[in-house]
């Protein structure tokens, strides 16, 4: 196959985003045995951390700047489109898209990111769409009007609505629809209307089994990992700093609270000078990190699809604390692979009793480890779907040569495990 990847970050093995790292692996899996040509926006930091090495993953490939004025400009222009999409919205990555499938005959589009799907539009049926929903844009806009107040409240309601119109148009445009769990494939089930799905797990770092038994843990260490620039990020650890941490500093007075990720400098100052509270930065071996933490302390109250950074703390052999929307997506056992509360006296008890607690704590972190290891495997789900394109191609060349594509919703030949097709 020949692919061209749409994406909306820049893929990179070392960034600064987990959803920019996943689709790195995406294109390197598929990269093995295929041609995969690269088009994609990237900020000013994306590219200053371009590695031109990692970059040979790839056949071509094409980097368009955007900035904050350009997402402005998109705004502006677009007034109609949702925020998030008009934000990517750019007259001249259009042009690109368009140039590169006249230079090079590609059999599929990969549009990674829900917003990279307005494109779906510029390419012709003849070639196989592709929609990458790292999450569901209604569903984000959804829970911020849970959690906002006010007018931001009721604006969020409005961009949820005007999404949701979006989303249920130009799913219509696409020929797959691949979510990143079961949980997010069957939130898009319903505007889908008969185009297929399968569900690709993602990728996240993990330990190498020799750095896992030689870490020592830091006692009454607790942690939170993430890019500080994403506000459901800032959001998390304003929660666990103003409301959570007190309650366990009446029991466990000793604690650290470890912030690790990017971007720590947009914190704002009522987080990092709380007492305890310790910002890590970024980490270049964030698995590492992970290993010597005693606890991950992740209260996610915004934000959708599946978490990237409550993987990455169960694979790193951790007692997790979570809310529902950090345990959504994860086939886990509340009470056996993780500890889930809704309120910050149920998320500090929780803390606290793993804290007091060394042996559960060690169990419930080695159970975590081995449903990670047991559950998730990147490798075998990126060959599934690699499958799945095969299989939706040769059927659409079948189709083809005995006279028409056909509509989209025959029934063909299922993937197999995670990378299982459905259609209405």
């Amino acid at each position: 196959m020949n692919i061209l990847f749409v994406s909306g970050h820049l893929p990179a093995p070392h960034a600064r985003q987990a959803g920019q790292k996943v689709s790195y692996h995406l294109c390197r899996s598929l990269a093995r045995r295929h041609r995969v040509d690269l088009l994609s926006f990237a900020t000013a930091t994306e590219s200053e951390d371009l590695d031109p090495a990692a970059m040979e993953v790839f056949g071509s490939r094409e980097v368009v700047p955007i900035t904050t004025a350009g997402r402005l400009l998109g705004l502006i222009l677009a007034p109609r489109l949702p925020l998030a999409v008009a934000a990517r919205k750019k007259r001249s990555f259009r042009d690109a898209i368009s140039s590169a499938l006249q230079s090079a005959r590609h059999d599929v589009v990969l549009f990674d990111n829900m917003a990279m799907w307005q494109y779906a539009g510029d390419v012709s049926s003849g070639v196989l769409r592709v929609g990458i929903a790292q999450d569901v844009l209604s569903q984000l806009w959804t829970r911020r009007a849970a959690n906002w107040r006010g007018l931001c409240a009721l604006a969020a309601r409005v961009e949820a609505r005007r999404l949701r119109t979006w989303e249920t148009r130009t799913l219509r445009k696409l020929d797959l629809v691949c979510a990143l769990s079961e949980k997010d494939s069957q939130l898009l089930s319903a505007p889908a209307d008969g185009v297929r799905q399968c569900v690709l797990q993602p990728w996240f770092s993990r330990p190498s089994d020799t750095s896992f038994s030689s870490a020592v843990k830091k006692e009454n260490s607790i942690v939170f990992a993430g890019a500080f620039d994403r506000r459901e990020n800032v959001d998390a650890a304003a929660f666990a700093a103003m409301e959570i941490l007190p309650r366990i500093a009446a029991k466990v007075p000793q604690y650290e609270f470890h912030l690790v990720g990017a971007a720590c400098g947009k914190l704002p100052k009522q987080i990092v000078q709380r007492p305890g509270v310790r910002v890590e930065g970024f980490v270049p071996d964030l698995q590492a990190c992970l290993s010597r933490m005693q606890i991950a302390l992740l209260p996610l109250r915004l934000g959708a699809g599946i978490k990237i950074k409550v993987l990455e703390a169960m694979a790193a052999g951790l007692a997790v604390v979570t809310t529902p929307v950090g345990a959504e997506g994860i086939e886990a056992q509340q009470g056996v692979h993780l500890l889930v509360g809704n309120t910050a006296e149920e998320l500090a008890r929780h803390a606290i009793v793993l804290l007091q607690n060394p042996s559960l704590r060690a169990q419930m972190g080695e159970r975590a480890r081995e449903f990670i290891q047991s559950s998730y495997d990147f490798e075998k789900s990126a060959r599934d779907f690699e499958w799945t394109l095969l299989q939706r191609l040769n059927e659409r060349r079948f189709r083809a040569h005995r006279g028409g594509l056909g509509s989209r919703d025959e029934a063909g030949v299922c993937a197999p495990n995670r990378g299982q097709v459905r259609g209405s």
